[in-house]
């Protein structure tokens, strides 16, 4: 295994005779960041590289709601949600995401409101637009969310998602916009049956009236190195030094190049040994070992429609 501190020294060989530009922590941010290109996936002959088998992780995300008396709705402009019990943040509800609210004693309380602007434990604040009427806590209310944060470390594939409540599959569309050609208004209630993602959010339909945890399997952001002895996240041990110190060299010198007389033959020679490097890598990882991606779509609309 490579250590920070001795692909550090194979970078600024790379460099010579010149290495006075770059000091040993910008050396170590074009390594990390070698690290995050490959692990995000890098263009092969115009197929992306498959994800690294080391990163693969299964994590649990709760759906968003929350249910019970202790929650008012304030005419203020912008009007708000209150909750004396504090449990919007707990419950995982988020700026931006849309809300759909059920159980309110005013029939005009009970809706979806697409965006939210802000949320604190014990308020949530409606976009300026948004019209509530005044009501006082009492009555058993839930207001529910179509979406959840995906985990802070997701970073590609999400290969596989299963209901822990349910004990089954849940299926995962290609997109965002399948999921509303089935569900144009995302305000169903039930089960969860259905996932996409968009950007950092997982999306699901239906919504359940408590919280349901889903299983994700996918792969993870990898750690960044920092220490000296830190060893690159991921990378099988035997390509580690063609594939980061090639593509630290290759970004440095090209960057110098550029700013001084344009790209030139040692800049395209660390490229060339990136590309080579990589192809090894794809070689190496070979097919998933995970089954492939669920994407199914029963939307009944074509691509494109």
């Amino acid at each position: 295994m490579a250590t920070l501190s001795e692909l550090q020294e194979k970078v600024k060989k790379a460099l010579l005779p010149d290495t006075t530009a770059f000091g040993t922590t910008d050396i170590t941010a074009y390594l990390n960041e070698g690290v995050n290109r490959i692990a995000a996936g890098i263009a092969i002959n115009d197929v992306l590289s498959p994800p690294l088998p080391e990163l693969f992780k299964i994590a649990d995300v709760d759906t968003v709601v929350i249910s019970g008396t202790t929650i008012a709705f304030v005419d203020s402009d912008p009007d708000t949600i209150t909750d004396s019990g504090g449990g919007f943040v707990t419950a995982g509800f988020a700026a931006g995401m849309p809300i759909t609210v059920s159980g309110a004693g005013e029939s005009g309380n009970n809706t979806t409101f697409r965006n939210i602007a802000t949320v604190a434990a014990g308020t949530i604040t409606l976009a300026s637009s948004d019209s509530l009427t005044a009501e006082t806590a009492g009555e058993t209310v839930t207001i529910r969310s179509p979406c959840v944060a995906l985990p802070s470390d997701y970073s590609r594939g999400l290969a596989y998602v299963a209901s822990v409540s349910q004990g089954s599959r849940i299926k995962v569309y290609s997109s965002y916009h399948k999921l509303l050609r089935k569900y144009p208004l995302l305000d169903q209630v039930g089960d969860v049956l259905i996932v996409a993602i968009k950007g950092v959010y997982l999306y699901y339909q239906s919504m359940p009236g408590t919280a349901e945890a889903l299983t994700l399997h996918y792969y993870r952001d990898p750690t960044a190195m920092s220490a000296d002895d830190s060893e690159p996240d991921g990378i099988p041990s035997h390509l580690q030094d063609r594939l980061l110190v090639n593509y630290a060299a290759k970004e440095i010198i090209g960057l110098v190049e550029e700013a001084v007389k344009g790209r030139t033959l040692r800049s395209e020679k660390y490229e060339e040994k990136f590309q080579r490097a990589m192809a090894d890598l794809v070689a190496f990882i070979g097919p998933e070992d995970i089954e492939p991606i669920y994407y199914d779509d029963d939307s009944g609309y074509e691509d494109g429609y």
